[in-house]
């Protein structure tokens, strides 16, 4: 009779775990259900309010310059993946303080605590999701935001005629490992000087062995080198 007892309630305490475990997934699977539209509706409008104000921006360059309906909308399609980018935080921010708002506004969150769920294991999925989210987002920036933004910032220089310039503040170039640094406060390009020279040399361990400091430097096209001045 003992050994049937204790047989009963480690049956009961299986079923317990299990019906536990499937309560905990359709919450889950709630939880998004309420989550998911709500996020891409903010992607969608966020992304929508960034596209738009970066139109207005530049909508008198479009007209001074002529420039074709076709031509704008290329430029809008092409910032879309740096708007989504953008709006990706925005999104997951508002959609999990909407959603559990309207769940604690419609007493569901109460429900949910009752049912033996505390609220950090209810949205431990959203914080998986963002996490997961995050990590996407690097993949997302280096395959399609940087080349398209590139070329709707090229595309933009090109349509209002505006030249690019090569000058440059606060450069720093390592070489050799890291064993020469090169620094200096300011590129003319125009000129071919560089303003407020530092040559910093570095042992193998990396401590500072010696520098060299000049007010300027030139470029000398035929000796393909930097004279110093100072």
């Amino acid at each position: 009779h003992v050994d049937s007892g204790h047989s009963r309630g480690r049956c009961r305490a299986f079923i317990l775990r299990v019906v536990k475990e499937a309560v905990k997934m359709k919450l889950t699977a709630y939880l998004f259900k309420l989550f998911i539209p709500v996020f891409a509706g903010a992607i969608l409008f966020f992304a929508l309010v960034l596209n738009l104000v970066d139109l207005l921006m530049n909508l008198w360059l479009y007209l001074q310059n002529e420039v074709p309906a076709a031509v704008i909308l290329k430029v809008i399609l092409l910032y879309i993946p740096k708007t989504v980018w953008y709006a990706t935080p925005l999104a997951i921010l508002f959609a999990c303080s909407y959603t559990l708002s309207n769940l604690y506004a419609r007493n569901e969150l109460t429900a949910v605590f009752a049912s033996g769920v505390s609220l950090f294991h209810f949205t431990f999925p959203l914080l998986v999701f963002s996490f997961l989210m995050s990590f996407a987002m690097f993949t997302f920036e280096d395959k399609l935001v940087v080349p398209t933004y590139s070329k709707k910032v090229e595309m933009q220089h090109t349509l209002f005629k505006q030249e690019k310039s090569l000058n440059n503040n606060n450069i720093v170039v390592l070489a050799e490992s890291g064993g020469v640094i090169y620094k200096a406060d300011l590129f003319d390009n125009s000129q071919q000087r560089l303003y407020n020279v530092y040559l910093i040399f570095r042992t193998e361990d990396k401590k500072l062995q010696s520098f060299v400091h000049a007010d300027s430097a030139v470029w000398d096209e035929n000796a393909k080198k930097w004279k110093l001045q100072s």
